[in-house]
């Protein structure tokens, strides 16, 4: 007897292509389209060529409305004014849905990419009222004690079936009401030969420039790292920021938007620092990058592993990470990384000197960092797990 697909909704809300993207794309591009059919609702942006590439259903819209509560985003003081930004989308989504829901009827379904997409869960729950929401939790939360997190949490338990952390670290900033599944990023395993060419020691940085993970810190250290004689280059791999628009400049004006790119490139002049680094735009080829670093630098100032973090341990290359509280299935300090608990430039410097010192040390850390990676991030596994989750969703629901 033929089983019927699971038709299932993604909503995301990046424009670029960033972790949380790319780590979904990963394991949809591994999905039996006999048994799933994925549809997406993504803002206009270079994630919408992403999905497109897969063949499938991408509905785009101006933009996605957000609700950030999160331990970096979270608002306070004149970020409130940034919810201006979030009703302007509202309507543009609502329309979108309102397409969706007139030419795919409904959905087995609705998988939200991220916690911040509150105000579409909203719409979707109006519009598909007994479809069942899965919530990936991506990003560290606010203190869920708030009396605006306790409010969230209660809206989430009404309505979401099920919810997904990618680590323990997120796990952990839930609350013990929210009955969270552990399931890691996936990573496409890869049998890497490390680079045994004599090169100048190197620290990476990937992802894109924003202040919250921490590269103006990264910069400053690299400005110690110069000045005690460390011969050595930081190379930056990621987006450097967008064109310049009036829109950009409104926001740059109330601190809304950030422009890294051009704080970053202050920073190297003032420093003089043109030697010591090397900048490479966005790519998709960033296994070509991760063989020629030593460590990898991931300041988040969320105290968070990323996605990079373990896509370099896949490579033997480990990490520089900033962390409070030490997740063993993530990264463990002295024997697959180093963990440092400050986000202070002279403490990132420390911990670059002692890499550069421990060239050995720093070897087997990478031997360590690839058989965690490997045992906790094989994308194969991880998507097979996903969809042991959908098919369970389904036949719960149906009871």
């Amino acid at each position: 007897m033929e089983h019927k697909k699971i038709k299932i909704l993604f909503v995301l809300n990046a424009r670029l292509i960033g972790g949380s993207s790319r780590s979904l794309y990963e394991f949809i591009r591994l999905f039996d389209l006999n048994q799933i059919e994925p549809i997406f609702l993504i803002p206009s942006g270079e994630v919408v060529g992403l999905y497109e590439q897969l063949g499938l259903k991408v509905y785009t819209v101006k933009g996605i409305s957000q609700l950030d509560n999160t331990q970096f985003g979270y608002y306070r003081g004149i970020r409130w004014l940034i919810l201006l930004r979030e009703f302007f989308f509202f309507p543009f989504v609502l329309l979108k849905l309102l397409k969706i829901k007139k030419e795919q009827i409904s959905f087995d379904i609705v998988h939200f990419n991220e916690f911040t997409l509150l105000p579409e869960m909203f719409l979707i729950r109006r519009l598909f009222p007994k479809v069942p929401f899965m919530l990936h939790v991506r990003s560290v939360q606010r203190d869920c004690n708030h009396w605006i997190s306790k409010k969230i949490y209660r809206y989430i338990s009404k309505n979401v079936h099920t919810v997904l952390a990618i680590d323990e670290s997120v796990k952990d900033t839930l609350p013990s009401n929210i009955n969270a599944k552990i399931l890691h990023n996936g990573l496409k395993l890869q049998s890497t030969i490390p680079n045994e060419e004599k090169h100048i020691f190197t620290v990476g940085y990937i992802g894109n420039f924003y202040l919250g993970k921490g590269i103006l810190e990264l910069i400053e250290s690299v400005n110690i790292c110069k000045m005690a004689g460390l011969e050595f280059r930081l190379l930056l791999v990621g987006h450097r920021g967008s064109r310049p628009s009036f829109r950009k400049w409104v926001l740059r004006l109330f601190n809304f938007s950030q422009d890294a790119e051009r704080q970053v490139a202050k920073k190297i002049k003032k420093y003089n620092l043109y030697e010591y680094i090397d900048i490479i735009g966005f790519t998709l080829s960033i296994s070509d990058y991760i063989k020629k670093m030593d460590v990898l630098c991931n300041i988040d100032l969320t105290y968070a592993c990323g996605r990079p973090v373990f896509e370099a341990a896949l490579h033997g290359v480990p990490s520089i990470v900033s962390i409070k509280k030490k997740r063993v299935d993530t990264i463990i300090d002295g024997e697959t990384g180093v963990c440092i608990e400050s986000r202070q430039p002279k403490d990132i410097a420390k911990a670059i000197q002692w890499c550069y010192a421990h060239r050995e040390e720093l070897k087997s850390m990478g031997k360590q960092a690839k058989i965690m990676a490997e045992n906790n991030f094989d994308v194969q596994k991880n998507a097979h797990k996903l969809v042991e989750i959908y098919k369970n969703i389904i036949q719960k629901s149906h009871v």
